[in-house]
């Protein structure tokens, strides 16, 4: 018999995944619980950097469930990290991919999870012809490509939770035909007759969806891994709040543009009024009605290319610590 002992405190990122492959290779089970569980507790920056190189290990090591979940749970609390500008969605494995459309939390509105599990399909669905961009030009065996690509995927799709319209036309209208004809029939009947029996099962909606007309799941990921909570003492004008921050983002661009500054006067992050809107800094972002202004003073930089301007809605959320 051997034994041994393994000191994990100075191994970096690389080692760390290298002494884990190993420890999987030769059986030792309880040493991969233990390394998995080192780097989910102490290397969580170097993973966050790093997602699609862990996506890709765990996809080819079943037993490294810890570190898959971990990893999964952060891209679904900041779906942007691999969802965003780089498309680095595109290389993952199907395991993976059913793994993550599996999850209740992930941090995306569902018809946007279709379009992205799309356009996923239609990158690994080799046998597709040349014009595989223009659905008018797409041959009866192209579909049947695509379907058998996404054949596994497509039920863990929270159809029942897409609006109508969406349904009709990101989804029936240009991919009824890898659709199974049971789902199609069943679509039809939930929104032209409500309460009635269907026979494909009805998924849970995903934890992220917020009661907003103008943020999106993925927009609330974001800003949720940014957020520190705030006391406010009732009893001051302004909030001294060391983790405050202000930000922008343009909804249409996948987060590409977001602008996040955080407070440098702490003293005066959050003004309360009596007669105005949400106020931060002095001045830094001011709504009056649907008036608002922002001339920077007490945070990073400006989130606004101009000082004034009218907003169409805007809404309030109260954020509760768990």
């Amino acid at each position: 018999m051997y034994y041994g002992s393994v000191s994990l405190e100075h191994l970096d990122g690389p080692d760390s995944i290298a002494l884990l492959i190993a420890s999987d290779e030769l059986e030792l089970r309880r040493l991969c619980i233990h390394v998995q569980t080192h780097i989910k507790n102490t290397l969580n920056d170097w993973l966050s950097k790093n997602l699609m190189f862990i996506l890709d290990i765990t996809s080819k090591h079943e037993d490294f469930d810890i570190l898959r979940e971990h990893v999964l749970g952060i891209v679904c609390r900041d779906p942007h990290l691999i969802f965003g500008v780089n498309n680095d969605y595109l290389l993952l494995s199907e395991s993976t991919m059913i793994h993550l459309l599996k999850r209740d939390d992930l941090g995306m509105d569902e018809i946007d999870i279709w379009e992205y599990l799309i356009k996923w399909g239609i990158e690994h669905a080799t046998s597709l012809s040349q014009n595989n961009h223009d659905l008018n030009n797409w041959s009866k065996d192209d579909f049947a490509a695509l379907e058998e690509t996404l054949h596994n995927c497509i039920p863990l799709i929270r159809f029942f939770q897409i609006s109508s319209i969406d349904l009709y036309d990101k989804v029936r209208v240009p991919y009824k035909k890898i659709l199974p004809k049971q789902l199609n029939e069943d679509i039809i009947k939930y929104f032209m007759k409500p309460g009635c029996e269907l026979t494909t099962r009805i998924l849970p909606s995903r934890l992220t969806i917020i009661d907003s007309t103008i943020v999106k799941a993925i927009h609330a990921g974001l800003i949720s891994s940014w957020i520190d909570g705030i006391v406010h003492d009732n009893d001051r004008d302004y909030d001294n709040a060391v983790n405050s921050f202000v930000f922008s983002f343009n909804v249409n661009d996948d987060l590409k543009n977001a602008l996040l500054s955080k407070v440098v006067m702490a003293s005066n992050a959050i003004y309360y009024s009596t007669s105005n809107g949400p106020c931060f800094g002095n001045g830094d972002l001011w709504m009056t009605g649907t008036f608002g202004s922002s001339s920077r003073t007490s945070y990073e930089h400006s989130i606004m290319d101009v000082p004034n301007f009218f907003a169409n809605d805007y809404e309030v959320f109260q954020v509760q610590q768990r």
